[in-house]
């Protein structure tokens, strides 16, 4: 609407219809008012190219998206194989969520008690009464967590 205006104000500042016709290559209408040939077709394959570009878009940030993804697995199964080829590292992912795997303090420190006299490896025994240390403070025994610490200095 507003374009209209504007080309009705520059045919009545150029003197007449005809005149503006001419000048901007424009149809003059019946009514003497100009008419803009209408390229509705271009504007429709303009509007049709933005969609396609914008669902391509899209598409693209999906396929990044799934490549992250997998990224992040590999990445993911890297660190788990890594981990598991070390005894030490092992053991401490698996104190990490000890409390997954036990119901309550109790069962963990008999848990941990006994894989302390079973485990060959200093470093995991080290790790393992730390997390024996650790339990038992919380569960307000302090004696035995303090051998268990006095265990980790001492012990070669």
């Amino acid at each position: 609407m507003l374009s209209c205006l504007v080309i009705l104000a520059l045919v009545i500042a150029n003197g007449g219809t005809a005149k503006f016709a001419e000048a901007q290559n424009v149809e003059v209408a019946a009514a003497g008012a100009p008419e803009v040939p209408e390229d509705d077709d271009d504007e429709d394959d303009d509007d049709d190219d933005e969609d396609r570009l914008e669902i391509h878009l899209r598409h693209l940030e999906i396929d990044r998206a799934k490549l992250e993804l997998n990224v992040g697995r590999f990445d993911l199964a890297d660190r788990r194989a890594e981990t598991a080829s070390s005894q030490v590292r092992t053991a401490a992912l698996v104190l990490n969520h000890l409390d997954r795997f036990v119901e309550n303090q109790g069962q963990a420190v008999a848990l941990l008690t006994d894989l302390i006299k079973e485990v060959k490896s200093p470093e995991v025994k080290r790790l393992l009464r730390m997390k024996l240390a650790e339990i038992l403070l919380h569960a307000d025994q302090q004696e035995k967590a303090r051998q268990q610490l006095r265990a980790l200095i001492l012990e070669k």
